[in-house]
């Protein structure tokens, strides 16, 4: 550990600003000189990893050691059993975005089964089990964290609910501040544990844990567009169910009265400024690679709702706004794919989505009239008009950081406001 390692620093660079259960990495160089064995399986996941980034030519022969010393794995004491634990969620979540993901999932459910066994998801685990270190109890309620965080997220990508973590009881306490964290010392945010939240603030319990682990759920708030689309008068097209993320089209909903117009509209215009809440997300970031994967399916979910906002709400100078969005999680996309192979897989899949949905001219993007078809699916299809003008604009070469800096000096607005719904 005392040479320089590329690929952990990789690691620490990309991947745990985002997902940061593993120890600091101060603290990892010091817990690797004193038990190397224990942390020898999260080590060889956090290389594999790293070389994700930064030398994807190496990272088949680096995953041939991580399974072989999963797979070795013999239980000598708790705390090992626990670094195991958090070996194999991290490991789940690259797996499953490198495009295997019946065996990410796998993955996960042996984590989630280790930790319950373990009991990582009851208050005293960490005090019990941190050889009395506030950072390591700190990295064992993190981990917890994270197999819960991870589960939800995939239930999410798979459209699988409820999530296997969702209903199971947990006590462990919710993590300190992340500059508390790297540089310490590490205490609690607050003297209450999360069950007194929940027993006393269920709405609170969630505000905290949504807020005092905006890391571990980088994107979180952005799965507005999910919520509420399926309400709106944004329709779906059958084309949709081409992207791995894609949810299933909802049922028509009947829309003809007065009351059922203004929901639906209010729907609308939360759907178009969940958008705005993703476009910010990655104008506002320094580097596009270092986003959690899990925004892969948030980004593809919010651009096709926002395709079929340009086919059927916006035109003029709105529609020429909401092409320029598009192309920047177009390219954000295609960034994550340089790391993540279903990112690749995912940017084609929104890509033959947008050619058929935009198939059109600027005077078709018109407000849907009044629906009288049986489903939201078939008034898509039936509302396109026979293709005219191909916008390939999408798939360009396009520079995305330039766009990015656009957004950040204020010359391609992304507020509700300047969409004009605020």
């Amino acid at each position: 550990m005392g040479e320089p390692d590329v690929l952990l620093d990789s690691y620490y660079t990309h991947f745990h600003p985002a997902h940061p259960c593993a120890l600091p990495r101060f603290s990892f160089t010091r817990q690797m000189k004193l038990d190397p064995l224990a942390l020898q399986p999260v080590l060889l996941v956090m290389r594999y990893i790293g070389s994700l980034y930064a030398a994807p030519a190496s990272s088949s022969s680096l995953e041939t050691k991580v399974t072989a010393a999963l797979a070795a794995f013999r239980t000598r004491t708790i705390m090992t059993a626990a670094y195991h634990v958090q070996a194999l969620t991290l490991y789940s979540i690259a797996v499953y975005w490198c495009d295997e993901i019946d065996r990410g999932l796998g993955l996960l459910d042996d984590a989630i089964s280790k930790a319950v066994c373990l009991g990582m998801n009851l208050q005293g685990f960490a005090v019990e089990h941190g050889n009395n270190e506030p950072v390591i109890e700190e990295s064992w309620r993190r981990t917890w964290w994270l197999i819960h965080i991870t589960d939800a997220h995939l239930a999410g990508s798979t459209h699988t609910f409820p999530f296997k973590t969702s209903n199971l009881y947990m006590s462990v306490d919710l993590p300190c501040s992340e500059d508390m964290y790297t540089t310490g010392p590490v205490t609690l945010l607050n003297k209450f544990s999360l069950q007194y939240f929940q027993s006393s603030y269920p709405p609170l319990a969630l505000q905290t844990l949504l807020r005092l682990t905006s890391n571990l759920i980088d994107g979180c708030d952005r799965y507005i567009v999910d919520i509420h689309r399926p309400l709106s008068s944004l329709a779906y097209c059958s084309i949709e169910s081409v992207s791995h993320c894609a949810p299933p089209a909802p049922q028509s909903l009947d829309n003809s009265s007065p009351d059922e117009i203004l929901t639906r509209d209010v729907h609308t215009k939360k759907t178009l400024y969940g958008f705005d809440k993703m476009n910010e997300l990655l104008t506002l970031s320094s580097s596009l690679k270092s986003h959690s994967p899990f925004l892969i399916c948030m980004i593809a979910n919010t651009s096709v709702a926002y395709l079929s906002a340009c086919r059927h709400v916006f035109r003029g100078q709105e529609l020429r706004l909401a092409r320029e969005k598009i192309r920047l999680h177009m390219g954000t996309l295609k960034a994550l794919g340089e790391c993540w192979p279903l990112a690749r897989k995912i940017h084609s899949q929104v890509g033959t989505i947008a050619r058929e949905i935009l198939y059109l001219t600027d005077s078709d993007a018109a407000p849907l009239p009044k629906q009288t078809t049986t489903s939201d699916q078939a008034s898509c299809e039936a509302a396109a008009p026979p293709p005219m003008v191909n916008f390939d604009w999408a798939f360009d070469m396009i520079d995305f950081e330039e766009l990015q800096a656009m957004s950040v000096n204020g010359s391609m607005p992304i507020s509700a406001g300047d969409l004009g719904y605020a």
